[in-house]
């Protein structure tokens, strides 16, 4: 399955950054530049790519700002809850190597799981700490991302 990562139209450098880092964190994921694609062309991309999940990324003001998803199947797609409004988002270190797996802890974690179409993973290369007000990726003991929402 796996999740593909757009922006919304016109997003500044922000959320194009942050769209790239998160597929290349999350197993499975891609990232592909929107354009001038609507919803419904993304959708048909992430059919065409065999991706179950998509995240579009807002940005305002150059920044990223919010993060919808939204659930792919073969003839239907929806918007899943909750949408999240980033308060920061901070990213760390650049990514020498892709990670194969990803681990996702925290009190949140099931739903991060859901939202990313990732399988249950333990001892992945990549760990996911999953709160109900942030999201932080880290790629050994060095923080590749770090999202707050607020």
């Amino acid at each position: 399955m796996g999740i593909l990562f757009t922006t919304s139209k016109g997003p500044g450098a922000g959320a194009r950054n942050l769209c790239r880092c998160l597929a290349e964190m999350i197993p499975g994921a891609i990232c592909e530049n929107r354009g001038e694609k609507s919803v419904e062309d993304v959708v048909g991309r992430a059919r065409l790519f065999g991706k179950g999940r998509i995240c579009l990324i807002h940005g305002k003001a150059g920044k990223p700002s919010e993060m919808h998803f939204a659930r792919v199947r073969a003839n239907s797609w929806g918007w899943l809850e909750p949408v999240f409004t980033i308060k920061s988002a901070k990213l760390c270190k650049p990514i020498c190597q892709e990670p194969e797996s990803i681990t996702l802890k925290g009190a949140a974690a099931e739903e991060w799981r859901s939202l990313l179409a990732v399988g249950e993973e333990e001892g992945g290369e990549a760990t996911a700490a999953c709160a109900k007000g942030s999201f932080k990726l880290m790629l050994g003991k060095k923080t590749v991302l770090e999202l707050v929402f607020g």
